[in-house]
């Protein structure tokens, strides 16, 4: 194959796997996760989050959508940088992610989940604390199928969302 074929290939590759506005895994990166984890036998040592940055349009509207989506994807890279081994974090679209959790990793994303200071600009007033709504699945049963897994915390993400109003 030619180095072009090469780049081409490489560059499919990372397009199914990744978000192509934001660099971040996809849902496709994400099932495979939860996909290899039933493979090797046990999910009952994971938890799988459906996540919505919360008032988006609101720090839209007061700091600029760039500045906006920037605060977002610097939140959504926080919880990425907590993914270990068999773990994943994927953009849904929009200000929606998920993630593929070990059970004793839970605390860690529970505190990003709760709020963060994130600077956007030189001056200590150019901050915003960015915090998330989110659906909790704990998985308790290894016969789940990747879609039962995936339904779960959408369905708790929908109660959140609720109890929130």
């Amino acid at each position: 194959m030619n180095k072009a074929k090469i780049k081409v290939a490489d560059r499919l590759r990372y397009m199914a796997f990744h978000d192509v506005v934001s660099g971040l895994h996809n849902m496709v990166y994400g099932k495979g996760a939860i996909l290899a984890a039933i493979e090797q036998g046990s999910v009952t040592g994971y938890a799988t989050l459906f996540m919505n940055i919360r008032s988006m349009s609101e720090v839209n509207s007061t700091f600029g959508f760039e500045t906006g989506t920037m605060l977002m994807f610097r939140y959504a890279e926080m919880f990425n940088g907590l993914m270990g081994e068999g773990e994943a974090f994927w953009r849904l679209g929009g200000d929606n992610f998920c993630a593929f959790v070990r059970k004793d990793n839970l605390p860690k994303i529970e505190e990003l989940i709760n709020g963060v200071d994130i600077r956007f600009g030189p001056n200590p007033e150019e901050q915003c604390v960015i915090s998330a709504t989110a659906g909790i699945f704990c998985i308790d049963d290894d016969s789940l199928t990747v879609n039962d897994i995936l339904d779960a915390p959408q369905q708790w993400l929908g109660i959140a969302r609720y109890v929130k109003h």
